[in-house]
């Protein structure tokens, strides 16, 4: 069983898609793909930032996906280690 960053309870699958580093193509498509049950913000928390997390998708995303998320959030914490030296 693959654990899940943390991260994903802050950030949306199309943030993911879009801005991660090593999201391959199949992984991007799968992603924007839970965007569609993901509503607009509501207007009474415009900047609520768990709305649509990524997290709640987790159990439902491909095994695939989950390694690819994870590689890659791997590899944002080892480039920040040196980037903010």
């Amino acid at each position: 069983m693959l654990k899940m960053p943390k991260i994903l309870e802050y950030t949306r699958p199309d943030e993911i898609a879009e801005t991660w580093e090593s999201i391959n193509e199949e992984s991007y498509y799968e992603l924007w793909g839970f965007m569609r049950n993901v509503g607009p913000y509501p207007s009474e928390f415009p900047d609520c930032p768990d709305h649509g997390n990524a997290a709640q998708f987790w159990n439902k995303m491909s095994e695939e996906l989950k390694k690819n998320i994870i590689d890659s959030n791997a590899a944002m914490k080892e480039w920040e280690k040196y980037a903010l030296d």
